[in-house]
């Protein structure tokens, strides 16, 4: 189980999130990518933290963690749309040239 996992739907994310965040930044998003002293859970919690920033521009707001899981599924179902018709449309590519 991730550290995500264990964050309820209802867990508000604050600015005290996004400090945390800042605080962490050298640590877990440095030029040559994480530091070797960081720990699963503060990777998980720092891609989090920026996910809720993400989704914050959005609302307008900070989310929840419900709010956030919403966000992914929809963008996950948008994929899959998107993946779909690209889909289709290749196959109707191939459909019309084969038939010339």
């Amino acid at each position: 189980m991730s550290f995500v996992d264990t964050l309820p739907d209802d867990y508000q994310f604050t600015e005290q999130d996004q400090d945390r965040y800042w605080e962490m930044f050298d640590k877990c998003c440095g030029p040559n990518g994480p530091s070797p002293e960081a720990t699963k859970e503060e990777l998980d919690y720092f891609n989090v933290a920026e996910e809720a920033h993400r989704v914050s521009t959005i609302l307008k707001r900070m989310p929840t963690m419900g709010e956030l899981r919403q966000h992914w599924q929809r963008e996950q179902e948008e994929q899959e749309r998107r993946n779909a018709n690209l889909l289709q449309e290749k196959a109707a590519r191939d459909a019309r040239t084969k038939a010339v």
